[in-house]
């Protein structure tokens, strides 16, 4: 049965610096239809960085004052993001800020194991600090153990296990169930869920594969090149063609 996938509630975001990785929160958070309010003590920075998001608040202020952020209401937001992309010093005395204020759902950008460290003994916990730089060298490193076809583009990963989006394009499966591709769940992979045409639902063994299903697919690292491959179609090399592999 096809589902509507859930909605989510509209909030209100607070984003402290308008960092490299700022954006990219903003762009998501946009994306789903949230409120975001962006505050940097560098108006250039502000105007330069945010000129294409007419959409979002733009605050000039100084975060390790914690009088202003008191006085902006910082407390009210659903959630605080702090981003600065590369003053530790900044980015410590805003948290401490942040936490004398009683804010409780902070997420903030660690640039380094070091500074990671600090955020934890100052009150974060591991789930509030984000390691973009961790994040994506952990993400090369196991593309070149594991040999990760670089068409697949990896969306997180966690030990020997990889999640990625993998779009039905191979015709060999179209109209044919999951249980006939050998495609049930099981511990080496899971689909998750299909997208089709805007619906989202989740499969099961008689589910059957439609041409542009959007899969998102959870596998090991020793066959997600195979399932990868055999959703969506091997891209032929120059001067020949790779045959199809199926996962055991």
């Amino acid at each position: 049965m096809l589902r509507f996938e859930p909605v989510p509630r509209k909030k209100n975001f607070a984003i402290l610096g308008a960092s490299n990785f700022s954006l990219v929160v903003i762009q998501t958070l946009l994306e789903k239809r949230q409120k975001v309010t962006v505050f940097d003590n560098d108006k250039q920075r502000l105007d330069l960085n945010l000129s294409d998001y007419d959409q979002i608040d733009k605050v000039i202020l100084d975060a390790t004052n914690k009088s202003a952020l008191e006085k902006n209401a910082i407390k009210s937001f659903d959630g605080v993001v702090v981003g600065f992309g590369s003053t530790m010093e900044t980015s410590l005395i805003t948290v401490l800020n942040l936490l004398d204020l009683g804010v409780k759902n902070i997420i903030s950008r660690a640039r380094d194991e070091r500074h990671r460290r600090i955020l934890k003994a100052i009150g974060l916990v591991d789930n509030q600090i984000i390691t973009p730089d961790a994040i994506a060298g952990n993400t090369v490193g196991s593309r070149l153990v594991y040999d990760i076809d670089v068409n697949i583009d990896i969306q997180s990963s966690s030990d020997d296990y990889f999640s990625t989006v993998v779009v039905v394009k191979n015709p060999s499966v179209f109209s044919r169930t999951l249980d006939e591709l050998n495609l049930v769940n099981s511990k080496d992979f899971n689909i998750i869920q299909i997208r089709r045409a805007g619906k989202v639902f989740l499969p099961d063994e008689n589910t059957i594969l439609k041409e542009d299903d959007i899969i998102t697919l959870f596998a090991a690292s020793n066959i997600i090149n195979d399932i990868v491959n055999k959703i969506q179609g091997t891209p032929p090399t120059s001067n020949e063609t790779r045959t199809e592999k199926t996962p055991v």
